[in-house]
Parts: structure tokens; C-alpha cells; sequence
């Protein structure tokens, strides 16, 4: 799937494959709640820190309503790598490691998109259904995971919606300067394609 296609909120498919996106249902979090001047709407920021002042996290919503998992043999979260704007590339380390968690306190699952840091679901809200990894010098890259938990995760909600948590689980090297926030597409990204769910038939 190239950056330059546009996916927001319809479903695509084909003969073996279908695509679904979050109908805008996607936002960042930022831990001093700065939202006006520190989160863009076109993009997922996530960073984690030292002291823990600068962490971003992002979260999103899939609509399973329209999709029958009873056939599905395989299910992939795909997320759009885009070039950060904020934090030095040399404060990261060579490896960056991103944790996907599934929200299961269903308490939190009426988020509000510019809700706040204290109101937002967390990683301990949910299951950790997997981990994938960019290195420091790639900019760009599609991303996410594909694996029995994830796949068990979404038929557990069938007909539902599900929300995931995106995280870095890695932090900076020690140095001077602000590590880098990775960032991810949204919906709302003039380019790339926001956070997409899709799946394989047997």
C-alpha cells in the first residue's frame, strides 16, 4: 500500500483482502495535556522520556461492525512511518521499539479525541498484542504487527469496537537535546494512509 493513497472512512476490498480505517476515531496524547501547541491532528506522535514530562502516546478505534471474522485467516495492524518535525534523531537509540496494546476496560472506550493525559486510555487498560521495531535512521515505512493475539483480540470483540494503544517502549541515549517524537499518520495526514486493520481470508 503506497504513502500517497488516501484511506480514512470507507472499507476497502478485494478478492481476498479487506481494509478498514478509523472514521477519524484516532488522537494523540501529550503528558503536560499541551494540546494546542504540541499535537498536530495529521499525525500519531509517540515518545517516551527520561523523566517522562515530554511522553506522547497515541490511540485509535477500529469499527468491526462490518466485518465477519469468521473466515479470516490473518489480521494485520498497518501504521504509516512520516518524518517527525519535533526532537533530535541523534538522541535515539540505534533500535526503537513500539508496544501495540489492546484496551480491555471498557470504561475507557468512550475517549474523547482532545481528552486528557489523566483521562486517556493507557497500556495498563489493556493486553500487549505485540511489538515491532525502527531504527533510528529509517523516516519513513509501513509498520505494525500481525500475530495469533492480535487476531484472537479483535474475534473476542466481533461486531464491537475496539480501541489499541500505541507506545514507545524505548527511551533516549543519554546526550544533550530532546530525543526525536516518532511519528505516525493519521487520518487527517495530506499524504499517508492513516492506521489501517486488515485482513486475509482462508
Amino acid at each position: 500500500m503506497a504513502d500517497s493513497e488516501q484511506q480514512g472512512d470507507s472499507i476497502e476490498t478485494s478478492a481476498d483482502v479487506i481494509r478498514i480505517g478509523t472514521n477519524g476515531r484516532s488522537t494523540s496524547i501529550l503528558r503536560n495535556n499541551k494540546r494546542k501547541k504540541f499535537i498536530n491532528p495529521e499525525v500519531l506522535s509517540v515518545k517516551r522520556t527520561n523523566n517522562g514530562k515530554w511522553d506522547y502516546r497515541s490511540f485509535f478505534a477500529f469499527d468491526l461492525s462490518t466485518v465477519n471474522l469468521d473466515k479470516i485467516e490473518t489480521a494485520r495492524l498497518r501504521l504509516n512511518l512520516v518524518p517527525s518535525t519535533r526532537g533530535l534523531v541523534s538522541a535515539l537509540p540505534k533500535v526503537n521499539r513500539f508496544g501495540v496494546y489492546g484496551l480491555i476496560d471498557q470504561t475507557k472506550a468512550d475517549w474523547e479525541i482532545e481528552c486528557l493525559w489523566e483521562d486517556s486510555p493507557r497500556p495498563e487498560d489493556g493486553i500487549l498484542l505485540g511489538t515491532f521495531e525502527i531504527h533510528r535512521s529509517e523516516k519513513r515505512g509501513s509498520f505494525g504487527i500481525q500475530n495469533d493475539e492480535l487476531l484472537n483480540f479483535l474475534e473476542m470483540h466481533e461486531g464491537d469496537s475496539v480501541t489499541f494503544i500505541l507506545t514507545r517502549e524505548t527511551t533516549q541515549i543519554n546526550g544533550v537535546g530532546p530525543s526525536m517524537t516518532h511519528m505516525f499518520a493519521s487520518d487527517s495526514h495530506p499524504e499517508a494512509v492513516g492506521p489501517m486493520l486488515e485482513f486475509s481470508f482462508d
